[in-house]
């Protein structure tokens, strides 16, 4: 029998957040929104955080999944980079490590115009 992603405490998505709020609770106190880890029922989390970066994540989600990857981006910076995050996410249900790499590629090295010749420019 097949279980419903979403079924509460079995489901594939029973132990994912997506939502901004609840990715910020997730990273500050896990038992914010979980009362019982997937382990404590013998199951596992799809990633480490068991955050899903989607149209509804915040900075600190997005920011967190950065250093994962190895990138450190604050400020205007990272502001830049949320903003360029939205839109995908706008097309796109769920955001992959490859997409947030793809995005940071975009980002680190972007053309800048120099005597109507083209440069890439880096931004690091």
């Amino acid at each position: 029998m097949k279980v419903q992603p979403h079924k509460a405490i079995v489901g594939a998505n029973a132990f994912s957040h997506q939502s901004g709020i609840h990715q910020d609770g997730m990273l500050k106190n896990k038992s914010t929104y979980e009362i019982m880890s997937p382990e404590d029922i013998g199951l596992l989390r799809s990633n480490d955080t068991g955050l899903t970066l989607g149209k509804l994540s915040g900075r600190h989600a997005l920011k967190v999944e950065l250093v994962k990857l190895g990138y450190a981006f604050d400020g205007k910076e990272l502001d830049d980079l949320f903003l360029r995050f939205k839109s995908m996410a706008e097309m796109k249900k769920v955001i992959t490590n490859d997409d947030l790499i793809a995005l940071v590629s975009n980002e680190v090295f972007e053309p800048a115009l120099v005597s109507n010749e083209v440069f890439e420019q880096e931004l690091v």
